[in-house]
């Protein structure tokens, strides 16, 4: 929030547990577009979006563990039901 664009970065936010409720984010003052996806801790993708500025909520389909977010246009990138290696 009320930060610049991600241009060649993004950000990886481990939830305390996994669920649909506790991953579940919001762009407030989030300027601009980003894609996310959210990963379970089986590190299979479950959702990948795009969140418009000022989302009041973005819930995945099912549990997640991880939430990915990413420069608009990176969410290309991944499929729901790909494995994305955590370390």
């Amino acid at each position: 929030m009320f930060s610049g664009r991600l241009k060649d970065t993004g950000l990886l936010i481990k939830c305390p547990k996994e669920g649909r409720i506790q991953s579940a984010i919001h762009s407030f003052f989030v300027f601009f577009p980003i894609d996310v996806v959210w990963i379970n801790s089986m590190d299979t993708v479950v959702r990948v979006k795009r969140i418009m500025p000022f989302t009041f909520i973005a819930v995945p389909p099912k549990p997640a563990r991880y939430v990915l977010e990413l420069p608009a246009g990176a969410g290309i990138n991944f499929n729901v039901g790909g494995r994305i290696e955590i370390t």
